[in-house]
């Protein structure tokens, strides 16, 4: 295989895991709270159909990571609910790239919002790396991880 289809495939999985992670993280977050059928009523059949292909790219040829990333995102989740001490949420948006809302102009780069009674509680922006990685601290993402 050549560098850059070796570097297209890379990109790939770099998104799929990105996503997939943040579809289970929210899933976490709505077990937890006992929201699981409200999470799922306010997902598309568009995102749930694309990130099916997602995660069928990512069990073909990377099976280990897609046992290990619902694992990671309940530990992500625990982790976010003992540190905040985060008691009660009714709603979890996935936002991520698709934030075209007028209503979420305010979130930044965020990925998943945590709501109570229609107010953002939590902004949360997810990045999944590997050990000892670069990560660019100019990008927009990176940055609302810090603030």
């Amino acid at each position: 295989m050549n560098e850059i289809a070796s570097n297209r495939i890379d990109a790939l999985l770099n998104e799929y895991k990105g996503n997939l992670f943040e579809f289970l993280v929210a899933k976490s977050f709505a077990q937890k709270f006992s929201i699981e059928n409200n999470f799922y009523h306010n997902l598309s059949n568009n995102f749930l159909q694309i990130l099916q292909q997602q995660e069928s790219f990512l069990r073909e040829n990377f099976k280990k990571l897609l046992e290990e990333l619902p694992l990671l995102a309940n530990k992500t989740v625990n982790q976010f609910i003992e540190d905040t001490q985060c008691k009660h949420i009714d709603q979890i948006c996935i936002i991520g790239k698709a934030n075209t809302s007028g209503f979420f102009a305010n979130v930044a780069e965020g990925d998943i919002l945590l709501l109570k009674d229609n107010s953002i509680l939590f902004n949360i922006s997810l990045k999944l790396t590997k050990n000892n990685v670069y990560v660019n601290t100019k990008s927009g993402g990176i940055k609302t991880f810090f603030s």
